[in-house]
Parts: structure tokens; sequence; C-alpha cells
């Protein structure tokens, strides 16, 4: 498995492709197509998700924006469609776009109270945004990798990742409150998992919440990561087969056209 600076491992991610892609799906069905319009991709890892909602929303122009040069790395070029390196974290566009998508990236980045109005600031008058986020904060997937991080403490430099996504209650309220807002929707999906063993988590993990240790430790301390994440599963879920509810929250807002 090739190790990359941010963390990232493209060729991990794409083992899931229909188990990520699901989600993804759902999450262009809560948006309307803008023919002619413009869409932006927050978090668009390898573009290819991006393409597939080029077409879908039928617009006439992409922009997809992800940090991380691993997976900006493995895209391939499509029409229409254009990839940027850029941290949405710390950097937003100027313009104003008819859709704006996240699919998976906002679990990546800190204080939504006050991102999320920063990103509704992107959605041009009458345009939709739609977000898609996982948030399994209550979950052995989590709290494994919270224990694991405890037991590397001094390798990780005392960091640990904690999702920073909020209830679906704030969001909808934050939506409500909102004077720019014509319409909002607030939900969340399971997407079921069965493994033959925790074996089979561990690798999906591997295609994001351990990216972020990955990202911090040499090949060798992620592999005993990895493998300390693979038993304390196994202490808590047992040898398999093993369920995990994998829960994601959306949110919708379409914004009031100008008067």
């Amino acid at each position: 498995m090739a190790s990359t600076a941010d963390g990232w491992a493209p060729e991990v991610y794409a083992r899931f492709a229909t188990d990520r892609a699901a989600p993804f799906d759902d999450l262009l069905r809560l948006v309307s197509p803008a023919r002619r319009g413009t869409l932006l991709d927050l978090g668009c890892g390898s573009g290819a998700l991006t393409a597939k909602a080029h077409v879908a929303l039928q617009v006439s122009s992409t922009l997809g924006l992800d940090a991380s040069p691993a997976m900006l790395g493995s895209a391939g070029l499509s029409p229409g469609v254009t990839l940027e390196r850029r941290d949405i974290a710390t950097s937003l566009p100027d313009a104003r776009f008819d859709r704006v998508i996240s699919n998976s990236a906002f679990n990546w980045i800190p204080g939504h109270r006050s991102y999320l109005p920063r990103v509704l600031g992107l959605v041009a008058p009458g345009g939709e945004l739609a977000v898609q986020m996982p948030s399994n904060p209550d979950s052995a997937f989590s709290r494994c990798a919270l224990e694991v991080a405890g037991e590397f403490k001094a390798l990780l430099d005392g960091f640990s990742y904690r999702s920073p996504v909020e209830t679906p209650e704030l969001y909808a309220e934050l939506l409500a409150r909102d004077a720019r807002i014509a319409e909002s929707r607030v939900g969340t999906w399971y997407y079921p998992q069965l493994h033959e063993s925790v074996a089979g988590i561990v690798a999906f993990a591997q295609g994001g919440l351990l990216s972020a240790y990955r990202a911090r430790l040499q090949p060798a301390d992620f592999e005993r990561f990895c493998a300390a994440y693979r038993d304390a599963l196994e202490r808590e879920l047992g040898a398999g087969p093993v369920f995990f509810a994998f829960r994601r929250v959306f949110l919708f807002a379409r914004l009031k056209a100008q008067a």
C-alpha cells in the first residue's frame, strides 16, 4: 500500500467504491438539475463522483476542490470538470454556484456552526446545497480508534481524531434560522455493513477514518496501529461475522431567489 504525506491512499479508498457511491447517489437525489448552470464539489477526492454529478445535474461547468494531492493525482479528465487543489477548511472560492455539494468532507472540517454559513455564501440565489457527512461517534468504529490513538499517543504527539459533525437537530436549527434559505431538510441514513470479521471494518476504515493516523505515522507504525485497532474491535464485537450500522447525516438547503 502506498503511503502519502496527507494520509490518503486512493487505491485503499477505491476498494469500497460501491459502498461509498451509495450515499453519494442519495446525496444527488436531494438536488435538482441545473441545466447550463455551475456546480461546486467541496472535497472532490479523485473527481470520479464529481464527474458523475456533473452529468446527473446537467450543469455546464463543475469545479471540484480537494486538499489531497494523492487523491487529485489519481483523477482522470472529464469534459466540463475542473479539479483544483485547495484546503476547503481555510480557503473557499469567491464565486457563487448554482449547485454546491459536499460528500464525506465536512467530517474533516471543524467549527460547523461558523463553517456552514460560509458555505451557504457560495450558493447563488435560488441555488441549492446538499451535504453528506459520516457520523458514528458512539460506535465501536470510532471508540476503538480513539482507544488505540491513546496507546500511540507519543508517536502521534497527542493527536486523536474526533469528528466535528454536530447533531442533526443542530443543523436543522442553523438552516431554519438562516434568512437566506427558502427550504431546508436534515436527516440521517444508515448504510449497514456485514463483514466476515473485524478485518473488513479495518479495511474500510483505512480508506477514511484511519487516514488521519496514516498521515502522522511511519508505515510500520501505521501497520501496528491497524493491528491494534483490529484487536480492539474484536474485543468489543467478537471474531465475526460483525455488523456495522454506518450512519451518515444529510442536509439540504434551497436559497431564496433574488427579489
